[in-house]
């Protein structure tokens, strides 16, 4: 067991070095949250892993939006690396942090400056780390149903100074960072059955103005799960199957108080996952979403597929 001073250490390294995770209780691998928290004194640490395969724009496409007067722009994919902590502060409270880096490769936009003939512009890779969230979960029910309520905060330690290759600044919505303080609010919860357990979560981020005069748009999070374990009654190695259903609002993000309207949407996505559960400490998860629905406002591009991996560890 880890005790207080060392753990406190332990997150202020991983806020500066650390995606919302799940933390604790082997919940890894999915965007459903799980209301449980940690026991008091424990801890938990996650690694995690995204990967967003996305519709491609050609050059000829992307110049015809433009000349519509949209803010045209296309990627390949998305991949986002995180680590994050959890600990328990009582049996009831857990507090969390997590930070993720991101990699955007494929990304080409139109450079219309008003004096040369629009052109496709490119940024081979985007590289750089993303903003940390912390979490306070606070458990309020235990039977017949688990329910959480979450409270948290997106802090700005993502970074707004990427370039293209041209050597030129990329416009926020752009940027792995937003440069604003997001407060964050939700609810989760779980049902437990013998073999069976069914949950769900709800999350919303009210966003706030950051660096160079840009509002990322509010966005709604809901996501529940079905969860089924198929082997290992009694013993490790534990294998559980589940089908995740995700919902995700997002308003059109701001820029010198404007709207962008090629920003936001909304879409519906569903995914089959496994989640292992190696032993008391732990454990492994992954899920492969697709979308059934994207409803994006203005001209962007859509979802192919996503890929989630994860690994949790108890102590």
């Amino acid at each position: 067991m880890i005790r207080f001073p060392s753990v406190v250490i332990l997150f202020w390294l991983l806020l500066s070095t650390a995606a919302l995770a799940d933390h604790g209780k082997g919940a890894v691998g999915g965007k459903t949250i799980s209301p449980r928290t940690l026991h008091e004194e424990d801890a938990s640490i996650e690694t995690g892993f995204r990967y967003q395969r996305s519709e491609t724009f050609s050059d000829d496409r992307l110049l015809n939006a433009a000349a519509d007067g949209h803010d045209a722009h296309s990627v390949d994919w998305l991949a986002e690396f995180s680590v994050a902590g959890a600990y328990g502060v009582t049996d009831h409270l857990t507090l969390s942090v997590s930070l993720p880096f991101e990699v955007i490769h494929g990304f080409r936009f139109v450079e219309n400056d008003g004096v040369n003939p629009p052109a496709v512009e490119g940024a081979n890779s985007i590289v750089g780390m993303g903003d940390a969230t912390m979490i306070g979960k606070v458990s309020v029910a235990a039977d017949p149903v688990e329910l959480a309520v979450l409270l948290g905060v997106k802090i700005p330690t993502g970074s707004t100074g990427q370039l293209d290759n041209a050597g030129n600044l990329l416009e926020p919505d752009h940027q792995p960072g937003t440069g604003s303080w997001d407060p964050l609010i939700g609810v989760a919860a779980l049902h437990q059955f013998e073999a069976f357990s069914l949950g769900g979560s709800m999350l919303f981020r009210y966003t706030t103005e950051g660096r160079h005069e840009f509002q990322p748009g509010e966005q709604l999070t809901i996501a529940t799960k079905g969860e089924v374990q198929v082997a290992g009654l009694g013993k490790f190695p534990r294998v559980y199957l589940n089908l995740e259903l995700a919902y995700q609002w997002t308003a059109m993000d701001r820029e010198d108080h404007l709207r962008n309207h090629d920003t936001g949407g909304t879409s519906v996505t569903l995914g089959p996952g496994v989640r292992v559960r190696v032993n008391d400490h732990v454990s492994l998860g992954a899920s492969f979403s697709f979308p059934l629905y994207q409803g994006l406002y203005g001209f962007q591009h859509k979802e192919r597929f996503e890929f989630l991996f994860g690994t949790g560890v108890d102590f």
